[in-house]
Protein backbone atom coordinates (compact mmCIF):
# COMPACT_ATOMS: atom_id res chain seq x y z
CA UNK A 1 0.00 0.00 0.00
CA UNK A 2 1.10 3.52 -0.93
CA UNK A 3 -0.17 6.77 -1.00
CA UNK A 4 1.72 9.92 -2.97
CA UNK A 5 1.58 13.03 -0.62
CA UNK A 6 1.45 16.50 -2.25
CA UNK A 7 5.27 17.02 -0.28
CA UNK A 8 6.25 14.04 -1.95
CA UNK A 9 6.63 12.06 1.03
CA UNK A 10 4.74 8.53 1.08
CA UNK A 11 2.17 6.65 3.20
CA UNK A 12 2.89 3.59 5.61
CA UNK A 13 4.05 0.49 3.69
CA UNK A 14 4.33 -2.94 5.09
CA UNK A 15 -0.01 -3.03 5.81
CA UNK A 16 -1.99 -5.99 5.21
CA UNK A 17 -5.31 -5.23 3.00
CA UNK A 18 -7.55 -7.67 4.96
CA UNK A 19 -10.08 -7.89 2.11
CA UNK A 20 -6.72 -9.31 -0.02
CA UNK A 21 -5.88 -11.37 2.33
CA UNK A 22 -6.13 -15.19 2.64
CA UNK A 23 -8.80 -15.60 5.37
CA UNK A 24 -7.54 -18.85 6.46
CA UNK A 25 -3.96 -17.18 7.29
CA UNK A 26 -5.62 -14.31 9.21
CA UNK A 27 -7.79 -16.41 11.42
CA UNK A 28 -4.53 -18.27 12.22
CA UNK A 29 -2.49 -15.01 13.29
CA UNK A 30 -5.82 -13.67 15.17
CA UNK A 31 -5.80 -17.22 16.82
CA UNK A 32 -2.32 -17.41 17.56
CA UNK A 33 -1.41 -13.78 18.23
CA UNK A 34 1.48 -14.25 15.56
CA UNK A 35 2.55 -13.04 12.02
CA UNK A 36 1.32 -9.84 10.86
CA UNK A 37 -1.24 -9.01 14.09
CA UNK A 38 1.63 -9.83 16.40
CA UNK A 39 4.20 -7.27 14.13
CA UNK A 40 1.16 -4.75 13.92
CA UNK A 41 0.60 -5.26 10.25
CA UNK A 42 -3.21 -5.65 10.18
CA UNK A 43 -3.34 -2.36 11.67
CA UNK A 44 -4.66 -0.13 8.65
CA UNK A 45 -2.42 3.12 8.20
CA UNK A 46 -4.25 6.52 8.21
CA UNK A 47 -4.82 8.22 4.62
CA UNK A 48 -1.90 10.73 5.55
CA UNK A 49 0.38 9.06 7.60
CA UNK A 50 4.04 8.65 7.44
CA UNK A 51 5.70 5.34 7.69
CA UNK A 52 7.62 6.38 11.00
CA UNK A 53 4.11 7.92 12.73
CA UNK A 54 2.66 4.07 11.24
CA UNK A 55 6.32 2.51 12.82
CA UNK A 56 5.80 4.55 16.07
CA UNK A 57 2.13 3.50 16.10
CA UNK A 58 2.60 -0.36 15.79
CA UNK A 59 4.79 -0.37 18.40
CA UNK A 60 1.42 0.65 21.66
CA UNK A 61 -0.62 -1.34 19.88
CA UNK A 62 -2.25 -4.45 21.63
CA UNK A 63 -5.08 -6.77 20.33
CA UNK A 64 -6.91 -7.93 22.90
CA UNK A 65 -7.65 -11.72 21.97
CA UNK A 66 -11.41 -12.65 22.26
CA UNK A 67 -11.20 -15.25 18.83
CA UNK A 68 -8.53 -18.05 20.15
CA UNK A 69 -11.28 -18.43 23.80
CA UNK A 70 -14.47 -18.30 21.27
CA UNK A 71 -12.95 -21.44 19.46
CA UNK A 72 -11.49 -23.11 22.45
CA UNK A 73 -14.71 -23.11 24.59
CA UNK A 74 -16.36 -25.47 22.58
CA UNK A 75 -13.43 -27.98 21.44
CA UNK A 76 -12.02 -28.01 25.03
CA UNK A 77 -14.86 -29.51 27.16
CA UNK A 78 -15.25 -32.55 24.16
CA UNK A 79 -11.89 -33.82 25.93
CA UNK A 80 -12.54 -32.54 29.32
CA UNK A 81 -13.73 -36.09 30.17
CA UNK A 82 -12.12 -39.91 29.12
CA UNK A 83 -12.79 -40.81 25.86
CA UNK A 84 -12.84 -44.36 25.82
CA UNK A 85 -10.64 -46.59 23.90
CA UNK A 86 -10.35 -50.35 23.49
CA UNK A 87 -8.24 -52.70 21.39
CA UNK A 88 -6.33 -55.69 21.98
CA UNK A 89 -3.57 -54.99 18.87
CA UNK A 90 -0.07 -53.51 20.31
CA UNK A 91 0.18 -51.38 17.10
CA UNK A 92 -3.61 -49.67 17.55
CA UNK A 93 -2.50 -48.83 21.25
CA UNK A 94 1.23 -47.43 20.56
CA UNK A 95 -0.15 -45.69 17.57
CA UNK A 96 -3.32 -43.84 20.00
CA UNK A 97 -0.58 -43.12 22.09
CA UNK A 98 1.68 -41.88 19.49
CA UNK A 99 -0.09 -40.89 15.95
CA UNK A 100 1.94 -38.44 14.49
CA UNK A 101 5.87 -39.55 15.65
CA UNK A 102 6.10 -36.60 17.99
CA UNK A 103 4.61 -37.99 20.92
CA UNK A 104 0.56 -36.51 20.51
CA UNK A 105 -1.53 -38.78 21.44
CA UNK A 106 -4.96 -39.43 19.68
CA UNK A 107 -6.86 -37.36 22.11
CA UNK A 108 -4.61 -34.27 22.13
CA UNK A 109 -4.07 -34.61 17.93
CA UNK A 110 -8.28 -35.19 17.82
CA UNK A 111 -8.55 -32.12 20.02
CA UNK A 112 -6.24 -29.17 17.98
CA UNK A 113 -7.48 -31.30 14.95
CA UNK A 114 -11.33 -29.44 16.41
CA UNK A 115 -9.62 -26.26 17.31
CA UNK A 116 -8.97 -26.15 13.12
CA UNK A 117 -11.50 -27.17 11.82
CA UNK A 118 -13.78 -24.88 14.01
CA UNK A 119 -11.34 -22.27 13.12
CA UNK A 120 -11.35 -23.11 9.02
CA UNK A 121 -13.83 -25.35 8.60
CA UNK A 122 -12.02 -27.52 6.28
CA UNK A 123 -8.92 -29.31 8.06
CA UNK A 124 -6.99 -32.38 6.45
CA UNK A 125 -5.26 -35.01 7.88
CA UNK A 126 -2.95 -37.19 6.26
CA UNK A 127 -1.75 -41.05 6.73
CA UNK A 128 1.67 -41.24 5.46
CA UNK A 129 4.40 -44.49 6.32
CA UNK A 130 7.98 -44.45 6.31
CA UNK A 131 9.94 -45.17 3.91
CA UNK A 132 10.78 -48.65 2.15
CA UNK A 133 14.32 -48.98 3.13
CA UNK A 134 13.56 -48.36 6.87
CA UNK A 135 10.72 -50.26 7.24
CA UNK A 136 11.56 -53.04 10.24
CA UNK A 137 11.39 -56.84 9.76
CA UNK A 138 10.11 -57.62 12.63
CA UNK A 139 6.77 -56.60 14.81
CA UNK A 140 8.75 -56.22 17.55
CA UNK A 141 10.85 -53.87 16.24
CA UNK A 142 7.93 -51.77 14.80
CA UNK A 143 6.63 -51.59 17.95
CA UNK A 144 10.14 -50.82 19.59
CA UNK A 145 11.20 -48.04 17.27
CA UNK A 146 7.75 -46.78 16.42
CA UNK A 147 8.05 -47.38 12.30
CA UNK A 148 4.62 -47.37 11.63
CA UNK A 149 1.79 -45.16 9.52
CA UNK A 150 1.30 -42.11 11.40
CA UNK A 151 -0.33 -38.94 10.69
CA UNK A 152 0.11 -35.73 9.88
CA UNK A 153 -1.98 -31.99 9.26
CA UNK A 154 -2.93 -29.97 6.06
CA UNK A 155 -5.17 -26.65 6.35
CA UNK A 156 -6.92 -24.87 3.74
CA UNK A 157 -4.26 -22.06 2.88
CA UNK A 158 -1.58 -25.39 1.97
CA UNK A 159 -3.70 -26.38 -0.86
CA UNK A 160 -2.43 -25.81 -3.71
CA UNK A 161 -4.66 -28.19 -6.85
CA UNK A 162 -7.25 -30.31 -6.35
CA UNK A 163 -9.68 -32.76 -8.38
CA UNK A 164 -13.28 -33.82 -8.17
CA UNK A 165 -15.03 -36.23 -9.64
CA UNK A 166 -18.80 -35.10 -11.26
CA UNK A 167 -20.55 -36.38 -7.58
CA UNK A 168 -18.12 -34.34 -5.62
CA UNK A 169 -16.12 -36.90 -4.45
CA UNK A 170 -12.37 -36.06 -4.11
CA UNK A 171 -9.81 -37.75 -7.01
CA UNK A 172 -6.38 -35.82 -5.74
CA UNK A 173 -5.50 -33.19 -3.28
CA UNK A 174 -1.85 -31.22 -3.98
CA UNK A 175 -0.33 -29.59 -0.99
CA UNK A 176 2.88 -27.02 -1.36
CA UNK A 177 5.14 -28.85 1.12
CA UNK A 178 7.80 -26.84 0.97
CA UNK A 179 10.74 -26.15 -0.80
CA UNK A 180 13.36 -28.21 -2.87
CA UNK A 181 16.80 -27.11 -3.59
CA UNK A 182 18.42 -27.96 -6.93
CA UNK A 183 22.08 -26.76 -6.89
CA UNK A 184 21.82 -22.90 -5.75
CA UNK A 185 18.24 -22.54 -6.44
CA UNK A 186 15.25 -23.25 -3.89
CA UNK A 187 11.76 -24.06 -5.88
CA UNK A 188 8.27 -24.47 -4.06
CA UNK A 189 7.64 -28.22 -3.25
CA UNK A 190 4.43 -29.83 -3.86
CA UNK A 191 2.86 -32.98 -3.28
CA UNK A 192 0.09 -34.76 -4.93
CA UNK A 193 -2.04 -37.67 -3.00
CA UNK A 194 -4.27 -40.03 -4.86
CA UNK A 195 -5.63 -43.37 -3.93
CA UNK A 196 -2.97 -45.02 -5.24
CA UNK A 197 0.46 -42.70 -4.92
CA UNK A 198 1.98 -39.84 -2.58
CA UNK A 199 3.73 -37.67 -5.58
CA UNK A 200 6.61 -35.56 -4.79
CA UNK A 201 7.63 -32.80 -7.58
CA UNK A 202 8.44 -29.05 -8.11
CA UNK A 203 8.00 -26.86 -11.16
CA UNK A 204 11.06 -25.84 -13.24
CA UNK A 205 10.81 -22.73 -15.22
CA UNK A 206 13.25 -22.06 -18.30
CA UNK A 207 15.01 -19.09 -19.31
CA UNK A 208 11.96 -18.80 -21.94
CA UNK A 209 9.22 -19.36 -19.16
CA UNK A 210 8.54 -22.77 -20.09
CA UNK A 211 7.06 -24.67 -17.16
CA UNK A 212 8.43 -27.96 -16.81
CA UNK A 213 6.90 -30.61 -13.88
CA UNK A 214 9.77 -32.67 -12.29
CA UNK A 215 9.13 -35.18 -10.26
CA UNK A 216 11.33 -36.08 -7.19
CA UNK A 217 9.46 -39.86 -6.02
CA UNK A 218 6.87 -41.50 -6.43
CA UNK A 219 5.79 -43.58 -3.25
CA UNK A 220 2.87 -45.88 -3.33
CA UNK A 221 0.54 -46.78 -0.89
CA UNK A 222 -1.82 -49.54 0.12
CA UNK A 223 -5.37 -48.13 0.69
CA UNK A 224 -6.45 -48.12 -3.09
CA UNK A 225 -8.35 -45.16 -1.78
CA UNK A 226 -7.29 -41.73 -0.64
CA UNK A 227 -5.06 -41.82 2.46
CA UNK A 228 -6.74 -38.62 3.83
CA UNK A 229 -9.47 -37.82 6.34
CA UNK A 230 -11.33 -34.57 5.31
CA UNK A 231 -12.47 -32.74 8.95
CA UNK A 232 -15.61 -30.56 7.54
CA UNK A 233 -18.14 -28.20 9.63
CA UNK A 234 -19.54 -26.65 6.51
CA UNK A 235 -20.26 -27.77 3.10
CA UNK A 236 -18.69 -26.22 -0.01
CA UNK A 237 -20.36 -24.78 -2.77
CA UNK A 238 -20.14 -27.52 -5.65
CA UNK A 239 -16.90 -27.56 -7.35
CA UNK A 240 -14.90 -26.50 -4.45
CA UNK A 241 -13.01 -28.17 -1.97
CA UNK A 242 -12.66 -26.07 0.90
CA UNK A 243 -15.81 -24.25 2.31
CA UNK A 244 -15.63 -20.42 3.22
CA UNK A 245 -14.72 -20.43 7.23
CA UNK A 246 -17.53 -20.41 9.62
CA UNK A 247 -15.19 -18.09 11.73
CA UNK A 248 -14.08 -15.21 9.30
CA UNK A 249 -16.95 -12.70 11.06
CA UNK A 250 -14.91 -13.63 14.11
CA UNK A 251 -11.98 -12.77 12.79
CA UNK A 252 -13.37 -9.71 10.95
CA UNK A 253 -14.49 -8.10 13.91
CA UNK A 254 -11.54 -8.71 16.26
CA UNK A 255 -10.05 -6.83 13.22
CA UNK A 256 -11.72 -3.79 13.87
CA UNK A 257 -11.41 -4.10 17.25
CA UNK A 258 -7.76 -4.50 16.64
CA UNK A 259 -7.52 -1.48 15.08
CA UNK A 260 -10.20 0.79 17.46
CA UNK A 261 -8.14 -0.04 20.26
CA UNK A 262 -4.60 0.97 18.42
CA UNK A 263 -6.24 4.57 17.75
CA UNK A 264 -7.60 5.06 21.34
CA UNK A 265 -4.04 4.07 22.41
CA UNK A 266 -3.11 6.69 19.72
CA UNK A 267 -5.79 9.49 21.29
CA UNK A 268 -4.65 9.18 24.54
CA UNK A 269 -0.92 9.43 23.87
CA UNK A 270 -1.01 12.74 21.25
CA UNK A 271 -4.17 14.01 22.24
CA UNK A 272 -5.62 13.59 25.65
CA UNK A 273 -3.41 15.45 27.77
CA UNK A 274 -3.65 19.42 28.70
CA UNK A 275 -1.31 21.79 26.96
CA UNK A 276 0.10 24.94 28.90
CA UNK A 277 -0.55 28.31 27.01
CA UNK A 278 1.42 31.55 27.94
CA UNK A 279 0.81 35.13 26.31
CA UNK A 280 4.02 36.21 24.71
CA UNK A 281 5.30 40.12 25.72
CA UNK A 282 5.95 42.09 22.41
CA UNK A 283 9.45 41.50 21.39
CA UNK A 284 10.11 38.32 23.47
CA UNK A 285 11.58 35.31 21.81
CA UNK A 286 9.90 32.29 22.31
CA UNK A 287 11.63 29.69 24.07
CA UNK A 288 10.54 25.92 25.73
CA UNK A 289 9.19 25.76 29.31
CA UNK A 290 9.65 22.06 30.87
CA UNK A 291 6.94 22.23 34.17
CA UNK A 292 6.98 19.41 36.67
CA UNK A 293 5.71 18.93 39.68
CA UNK A 294 9.08 20.13 41.65
CA UNK A 295 9.54 23.50 39.82
CA UNK A 296 7.92 26.94 39.61
CA UNK A 297 7.25 29.35 36.76
CA UNK A 298 6.92 32.87 36.76
CA UNK A 299 5.41 35.02 34.18
CA UNK A 300 5.61 38.57 34.07
CA UNK A 301 3.88 41.60 35.72
CA UNK A 302 0.95 42.52 33.93
CA UNK A 303 0.88 39.33 31.46
CA UNK A 304 -2.37 36.66 31.19
CA UNK A 305 -2.42 34.19 33.35
CA UNK A 306 -0.49 30.97 31.97
CA UNK A 307 -4.03 28.26 31.32
CA UNK A 308 -4.66 24.97 30.01
CA UNK A 309 -6.07 23.85 27.09
CA UNK A 310 -8.13 20.74 27.90
CA UNK A 311 -8.81 18.64 25.04
CA UNK A 312 -12.49 17.34 24.45
CA UNK A 313 -13.39 14.24 26.41
CA UNK A 314 -16.05 13.18 23.80
CA UNK A 315 -13.28 11.74 21.60
CA UNK A 316 -12.30 9.26 23.38
CA UNK A 317 -15.41 8.44 24.89
CA UNK A 318 -16.88 8.35 21.55
CA UNK A 319 -13.90 5.38 20.61
CA UNK A 320 -14.56 3.51 23.41
CA UNK A 321 -18.22 3.25 23.03
CA UNK A 322 -17.46 2.30 19.20
CA UNK A 323 -15.13 -0.28 20.77
CA UNK A 324 -17.91 -1.46 23.44
CA UNK A 325 -20.29 -1.88 20.39
CA UNK A 326 -17.61 -3.62 18.47
CA UNK A 327 -17.11 -6.16 21.20
CA UNK A 328 -21.24 -6.46 21.79
CA UNK A 329 -21.26 -7.53 17.95
CA UNK A 330 -18.52 -9.96 18.52
CA UNK A 331 -20.35 -11.66 21.91
CA UNK A 332 -23.80 -11.62 19.37
CA UNK A 333 -21.99 -13.36 16.64
CA UNK A 334 -19.57 -15.97 18.73
CA UNK A 335 -23.30 -16.54 20.36
CA UNK A 336 -24.90 -17.62 16.44
CA UNK A 337 -21.38 -19.91 16.44
CA UNK A 338 -22.81 -21.50 19.94
CA UNK A 339 -20.12 -19.38 22.23
CA UNK A 340 -22.00 -17.49 25.22
CA UNK A 341 -19.61 -14.42 26.52
CA UNK A 342 -20.49 -14.18 30.20
CA UNK A 343 -19.48 -11.48 32.47
CA UNK A 344 -18.48 -13.16 35.84
CA UNK A 345 -17.27 -12.23 39.32
CA UNK A 346 -13.95 -12.60 40.61
CA UNK A 347 -11.99 -11.60 43.55
CA UNK A 348 -14.47 -9.16 44.83
CA UNK A 349 -15.68 -6.90 42.39
CA UNK A 350 -13.18 -7.42 39.91
CA UNK A 351 -14.88 -8.43 36.54
CA UNK A 352 -14.06 -11.02 33.99
CA UNK A 353 -15.58 -12.01 30.68
CA UNK A 354 -15.45 -16.07 30.01
CA UNK A 355 -16.98 -17.65 27.25
CA UNK A 356 -18.79 -20.91 27.10
CA UNK A 357 -20.21 -23.17 24.57
CA UNK A 358 -23.81 -24.44 24.23
CA UNK A 359 -24.33 -28.11 24.48
CA UNK A 360 -25.66 -28.35 20.83
CA UNK A 361 -22.04 -26.94 19.38
CA UNK A 362 -20.55 -28.74 21.88
CA UNK A 363 -22.09 -31.89 20.13
CA UNK A 364 -21.56 -30.69 16.99
CA UNK A 365 -18.31 -31.17 16.96
CA UNK A 366 -17.61 -34.02 19.35
CA UNK A 367 -19.47 -35.53 15.99
CA UNK A 368 -17.34 -34.13 13.67
CA UNK A 369 -14.15 -35.33 15.68
CA UNK A 370 -15.50 -38.76 16.37
CA UNK A 371 -16.01 -39.89 13.44
CA UNK A 372 -12.71 -38.55 12.10
CA UNK A 373 -11.15 -40.95 15.17
CA UNK A 374 -12.98 -43.55 13.77
CA UNK A 375 -11.96 -42.92 9.93
CA UNK A 376 -7.71 -42.42 10.84
CA UNK A 377 -8.18 -45.69 13.48
CA UNK A 378 -9.68 -47.84 10.55
CA UNK A 379 -7.11 -46.02 7.80
CA UNK A 380 -4.43 -47.44 10.32
CA UNK A 381 -5.66 -50.93 10.68
CA UNK A 382 -6.05 -51.32 6.95
CA UNK A 383 -2.40 -50.11 6.41
CA UNK A 384 -1.16 -52.53 8.40
CA UNK A 385 -3.88 -55.34 7.71
CA UNK A 386 -4.79 -55.61 11.04
CA UNK A 387 -8.57 -56.31 12.58
CA UNK A 388 -10.49 -53.58 12.62
CA UNK A 389 -11.99 -54.77 16.19
CA UNK A 390 -11.66 -51.39 18.47
CA UNK A 391 -13.74 -49.53 20.13
CA UNK A 392 -13.62 -45.42 20.14
CA UNK A 393 -16.29 -43.86 22.07
CA UNK A 394 -16.76 -40.67 22.88
CA UNK A 395 -18.71 -38.66 26.05
CA UNK A 396 -22.53 -38.30 25.08
CA UNK A 397 -23.23 -35.34 27.09
CA UNK A 398 -21.56 -32.14 27.62
CA UNK A 399 -22.10 -29.01 29.99
CA UNK A 400 -20.07 -26.15 29.78
CA UNK A 401 -16.95 -26.11 32.02
CA UNK A 402 -18.42 -24.05 35.00
CA UNK A 403 -17.34 -25.57 38.20
CA UNK A 404 -19.04 -23.45 40.30
CA UNK A 405 -22.47 -24.47 38.35
CA UNK A 406 -21.75 -28.45 38.49
CA UNK A 407 -20.81 -27.68 42.20
CA UNK A 408 -24.35 -26.17 43.04
CA UNK A 409 -26.11 -29.09 41.42
CA UNK A 410 -23.61 -31.38 43.05
CA UNK A 411 -24.25 -29.87 46.56
CA UNK A 412 -28.18 -29.96 45.62
CA UNK A 413 -28.31 -33.74 45.06
CA UNK A 414 -25.86 -34.30 48.34
CA UNK A 415 -28.35 -32.61 50.51
CA UNK A 416 -31.44 -34.81 48.78
CA UNK A 417 -29.14 -37.89 48.68
CA UNK A 418 -32.20 -40.02 50.44
CA UNK A 419 -34.99 -39.00 47.94
CA UNK A 420 -32.66 -39.11 44.74
CA UNK A 421 -31.89 -42.49 43.05
CA UNK A 422 -27.82 -43.37 44.29
CA UNK A 423 -27.04 -43.30 40.59
CA UNK A 424 -27.63 -39.88 40.63
CA UNK A 425 -25.87 -39.21 44.10
CA UNK A 426 -23.09 -41.42 43.13
CA UNK A 427 -22.37 -39.65 39.66
CA UNK A 428 -22.51 -35.94 42.16
CA UNK A 429 -20.20 -37.71 44.29
CA UNK A 430 -17.51 -38.89 41.73
CA UNK A 431 -17.86 -35.18 40.42
CA UNK A 432 -16.37 -33.76 43.49
CA UNK A 433 -14.15 -36.68 43.96
CA UNK A 434 -12.30 -36.42 40.20
CA UNK A 435 -11.62 -32.26 41.59
CA UNK A 436 -10.19 -33.38 44.92
CA UNK A 437 -8.04 -35.86 43.34
CA UNK A 438 -7.58 -35.01 39.53
CA UNK A 439 -4.22 -37.45 39.33
CA UNK A 440 -6.81 -40.67 39.37
CA UNK A 441 -5.99 -43.57 36.57
CA UNK A 442 -9.04 -45.61 35.87
CA UNK A 443 -8.64 -48.12 38.06
CA UNK A 444 -8.73 -45.81 40.71
CA UNK A 445 -11.81 -44.16 39.56
CA UNK A 446 -13.04 -47.83 39.01
CA UNK A 447 -12.14 -48.46 42.71
CA UNK A 448 -13.75 -45.05 44.03
CA UNK A 449 -16.95 -45.59 42.01
CA UNK A 450 -17.62 -49.33 43.76
CA UNK A 451 -16.76 -47.39 47.04
CA UNK A 452 -19.30 -45.23 46.39
CA UNK A 453 -21.76 -47.70 45.49
CA UNK A 454 -21.36 -49.57 48.40
CA UNK A 455 -22.02 -46.58 50.98
CA UNK A 456 -25.14 -45.63 49.38
CA UNK A 457 -26.46 -49.08 49.49
CA UNK A 458 -25.23 -49.34 53.05
CA UNK A 459 -27.12 -46.08 53.92
CA UNK A 460 -30.10 -47.42 52.13
CA UNK A 461 -30.09 -50.09 54.16
CA UNK A 462 -29.77 -48.52 57.17
CA UNK A 463 -32.58 -46.06 56.34
CA UNK A 464 -34.98 -49.15 55.76
CA UNK A 465 -33.93 -50.47 59.15
CA UNK A 466 -34.56 -47.52 60.93
CA UNK A 467 -37.92 -47.29 59.04
CA UNK A 468 -38.78 -50.94 60.12
CA UNK A 469 -37.87 -50.32 63.82
CA UNK A 470 -39.75 -46.88 63.71
CA UNK A 471 -43.09 -49.24 62.99
CA UNK A 472 -42.34 -51.48 65.67
CA UNK A 473 -42.19 -48.76 67.91
CA UNK A 474 -45.37 -47.62 66.58
CA UNK A 475 -47.25 -50.94 67.09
Amino acid sequence: MSVAFQDGQSAATGAVDIITCNPHVAIDQFYDYSGDVANGNMLVPHTIETEEKYAERKKFSCNVNYLAPTIDAVIRPIFDKKIKRFCENEMVKLFWNNVDCRGSSMDSFMRRSGEEVRKHSTYFIIMDNFPEDEQPKTEADALANRVMPYVYKKKPQDVADYGLDARGAIQYVTFYNGTHKVGDKSYPKFCKIDKDYFTAYYVSVSDKREKTIVIIDEVPHPLGRLPIEVMRDKLPEDGELCAHPRAYNLMRISHSLYNKDSEMRESERKEQFSMLAIEMVDGTVPAHIAVGTSNTMYYGKGAKTPAFVEPSPGILAGLLATKQSLRDDFFMVAGQSGVTGVQTAKSGTAMAFEFMGKESSIREYADICEVADRAITQMFCDWIDAADDFVIEYPDSYTPADDAAQYKWADIVLMNRESLPASVVSDATMLIASKLRPSMTDEDAADMAEEIRLFADGESKISVDLTDEEAIDAE
